[in-house]
């Protein structure tokens, strides 16, 4: 019961969408006018394409040329950083993991401006554009006041 909204939006956005498409490959259609039944006429015309295939060589070259690399590296970096004869490990480990931290710190250091219990802060800016008290719906000191 509790995933069947995950199931609801991947049939809606992920399944219909497959579905669809591959019911459209058996119509000739420019989207406009009315469909008009091809049977297997486009896939047949698409194996045959020259471009096609070439399209489809290029996107597995850059998959495998995309994907490979990280892995390789990922697995090296993870190996070197657990080594025992790596000097400096805390150091590669916080070169690292330095992005992730620094984008959560930004996203707090901006909710803390938005939000803040100061009279400055931008929503009571806000509030106190409509007139109302711009101490009204903040936290003051762990409690969120209502008047």
């Amino acid at each position: 019961m509790f995933i069947s909204p995950f199931y609801l939006l991947f049939a809606v956005f992920g399944l219909f969408p497959i579905l669809f498409s591959f019911y459209i490959g058996f119509f000739r259609w420019d989207g406009l006018s009315d469909m008009e039944f091809a049977g297997l006429h486009n896939f047949q015309y698409i194996l045959n394409d020259e471009l096609f295939w070439k399209s489809l060589s290029n996107t597995l070259i850059i998959g495998i040329m995309g994907t490979a690399p990280q892995l390789v590296i990922g697995i090296l970096l993870a190996y070197a950083l657990n080594a025992t004869f790596l000097k400096y490990k805390n150091v590669f480990r916080m070169m690292i993991f330095l992005p992730y931290v620094t984008s959560i710190v930004a996203v707090a250091i901006v909710f803390s401006v938005i939000f803040s219990n100061q009279p400055h802060g931008l929503i009571n800016s806000v509030i106190g554009l409509f007139g109302m008290d711009p101490s009204c719906g903040t936290v003051r000191n762990g409690v969120r006041r209502l008047r």
